[in-house]
C-alpha cells in the first residue's frame, strides 16, 4: 500500500476546487459591483424611480416663517 501516490490525487483535486471556488467569488463579487453601478446610473438618469413621492415636510423652505422670528 503506497499511500504517496493516493494522497497527492485528493490533495490536487482539493486545492484546485479551492482556486475555482475563489475566481468564482471574485467573478461573482465584479458582478455585483457592475449591477449596483448600473443601478446608481439608472437611478440617477430616473430620479422618479428612486423617489416616487419626495417627503414635503422636510424641505427647507416649508417653513419660512421661522427665519423672520
Amino acid at each position: 500500500m503506497e499511500f504517496q501516490v493516493s494522497v497527492p490525487g485528493p490533495f490536487t483535486y482539493l486545492v484546485h476546487e479551492h482556486a475555482r471556488s475563489i475566481v468564482a467569488i471574485q467573478e461573482l463579487q465584479e458582478e455585483v459591483t457592475s449591477l449596483l453601478e448600473f443601478r446608481e446610473n439608472v437611478l440617477a438618469a430616473l430620479p422618479h424611480l428612486h423617489s416616487p413621492r419626495p417627503p414635503a415636510p422636510l424641505l427647507p423652505h416649508h417653513h419660512p416663517q421661522h427665519h423672520h422670528h
